[in-house]
């Protein structure tokens, strides 16, 4: 009977979330639920009760997956990935950007002299010299910053001498995932939620942040209808 009223909790949150977003939030919301619980404890038998429609099997395949470190899905972390190990010069924000805006300004380049948009290619090039010039003289300008004491940086300073966010925010994230996977109270959700902050604003790539903020949501819901026996 517990396990019933649980279940019937967060059916009735699941549809106030179809109610207030719609149709296609509703679904996917449910499931992120089952893919966050079919691992834990306990987890398929509250997924069999919660959604009997569901495929456990492949809900489980589907967790899994999403827990090993795979690159195909995600070409930003591939290349962030690849740059970090083959290019050992990019070790500042500063270096990072540089490069992505020089590679991207290169891109739209070639992009639009295959297209024979001989217009938009002049304006890619403008921005490929004035990234490439800057690269030129980006060494000089990033030591003089470390110079200054790291506490006497301004936050723009600090920020730009920063190791780069994306060469370790997919390993953020994750330790984040199993925080989240750890917490057994609403409480102790909204406490780490306000002290987790800092580290959610150093995940940029907008996959991880979905995934992580999708968990969230989905963590809240369940610690809600068990609280609420």
């Amino acid at each position: 009977m517990q396990v019933k009223m649980k279940v019937e909790e967060i059916l009735a949150q699941l549809e106030a979330v179809r109610v207030a977003k719609g149709e296609a939030v509703f679904q996917q919301t449910r499931r992120d639920l089952a893919r966050t619980v079919i691992l834990q404890p306990n987890g398929e038998a509250f997924v069999q009760n919660a959604f009997p429609d569901m495929d456990v099997a492949e809900l489980r395949k589907e967790a899994a997956a999403a827990q090993a470190p795979a690159f195909g899905d995600n070409p930003d972390r591939f290349m962030a990935e690849l740059l970090r190990k083959q290019m050992p010069s990019i070790r500042t924000q500063m270096h990072f950007n540089t490069f992505v805006a020089a590679l991207d300004a290169l891109r739209i380049t070639v992009d639009s002299y295959l297209k024979g948009d001989l217009e938009d290619a002049a304006k890619a090039r403008a921005a490929l010299n004035t990234a490439l010039d800057m690269a030129k003289n980006i060494k000089g300008v990033v030591e003089q910053m470390e110079e200054i004491p790291s506490e006497a940086r301004s936050p723009q300073a600090r920020a730009a001498t920063a190791e780069p966010t994306q060469f370790h925010e997919y390993d953020t994230q994750k330790a984040l995932m199993v925080e989240l996977a750890n917490i057994a109270t609403r409480a102790n959700l909204d406490t780490w939620y306000g002290n987790s902050k800092p580290a959610f604003d150093g995940i940029t790539d907008q996959k991880l942040r979905n995934e992580l903020f999708d968990a969230i949501r989905a963590k809240r819901l369940e610690l809600d209808a068990r609280e609420a026996n």
